[in-house]
């Protein structure tokens, strides 16, 4: 049997300033760039990676990507620059669960900017 990895990255950037109003991204699976419709392809497996490259003036627990299970049950996972979090995804998979972006991202310092940049 043979494996084959397909590769997709995004750079995203957060900042300087947040909304304070702001209530997080909304819950999803990602679609997978390689299948048809979004849909995975037959007998695949989709990861999403999620690697903090940088972190200015975060509140760091309030700056993570949340999971939820079917229970409903949801967490925020650590915002380390240098670190990443890798969950199963997969708009199309029964087994993945949903992730979101974080709930009310904050700075430590209100009078300078911060950020939150990773690549997905």
């Amino acid at each position: 049997d043979e494996v084959e990895i397909e590769w997709q990255h995004r750079l995203w950037r957060y900042g300087p300033n947040f909304d304070p109003k702001a209530k997080g991204g909304i819950w999803h699976k990602d679609t997978c760039p390689f299948g048809i419709n979004g849909a995975l392809p037959e007998n695949s497996v989709m990861f999403t990676i999620v690697y903090i490259l940088y972190t200015e003036n975060l509140d760091g627990p309030t700056a993570g990507t949340r999971v939820k299970d079917d229970d409903g049950t949801s967490i925020s996972l650590p915002c380390v620059a240098g670190e990443g979090n890798v969950i199963r995804s997969g708009e199309s998979d029964s087994d993945a669960f949903f992730h979101s972006g974080p709930l009310n991202i904050r700075k430590l310092d209100q009078s300078r900017p911060a950020y939150r940049v990773m690549l997905q």
